[in-house]
């Protein structure tokens, strides 16, 4: 006889994030990573292998937590930090998620993902030169490069349509052609404390645990 909590946590771990370019980035930065380190998974493989299902919540994030929360499954929360006011509110959503079993939630030390790239990928794969810390927005800084380089109107002076179609072509490639050009050096001096690989040492011990409980399952 096995306690209901172990048959109530079946797998795949679920990993809700705020959107399609989270997941592209976690998708390359963890395979980068684990080809240094064995230890950190390749989430691109679990989600082949069925033990991780990506959710993107469009940035709704206290819709999709209370919408997930009767799942059975094991949910990791990643949440981008962004600026005040609405880092105050990310904040106590992660401290609530945390204290729901079965559920762990980080907040990003930077704004968001494009905060974790190193300045020479994005010089290596764009050609532009973009200065930035942890609490740029990145995707404006590069997009007002490119409105300069070529010649179209000024960023601030572009439709709301036309700076968030711009921007959302930009985090597109900053998630995924730029991350591709990320090396371990570069992410161990855009992330010296390591919350990278922190995030994805938490999903591989959510997935132990629910593969645990499965096996509990077959054996009752």
């Amino acid at each position: 006889m096995i306690e209901r909590s172990a048959l109530a946590r079946p797998g795949p771990v679920l990993a809700i994030v705020e959107g399609s370019h989270d997941i592209q980035f976690l998708r390359r930065i963890s395979r980068l990573l684990h080809g240094q380190d064995e230890h950190l998974p390749d989430l691109g493989t679990l989600e082949t292998e069925g033990r991780l299902v990506f959710i993107p919540t469009g940035g709704e994030l206290q819709a999709w937590a209370d919408r997930l929360a009767a799942l059975p499954q094991h949910q990791f929360f990643l949440i981008d930090r962004e600026a005040p006011p609405a880092s105050t509110a990310r904040e106590a959503l992660v401290r609530t998620l945390n204290q729901q079993p079965g559920r762990v939630a980080y907040l990003t030390g930077k704004r968001a993902s494009e905060n974790y790239l190193h300045p020479s990928a994005v010089l290596e794969t764009t050609g532009m030169v973009v200065e930035f810390d942890d609490a740029s927005d990145v995707p404006d800084l590069l997009a007002s490069k490119v409105v300069a380089l070529t010649g179209t109107p000024a960023w601030a002076t572009l439709s709301r349509r036309g700076r968030t179609r711009l921007r959302n072509r930009l985090k597109r490639v900053l998630n995924t052609i730029v991350v591709e050009a990320m090396t371990t050096a570069r992410v161990a001096e855009r992330d010296p404390d390591g919350e990278v690989a922190g995030w994805l040492r938490a999903i591989a011990s959510m997935i132990d645990s629910a593969g645990d409980e499965g096996v509990c399952r077959k054996r009752s």
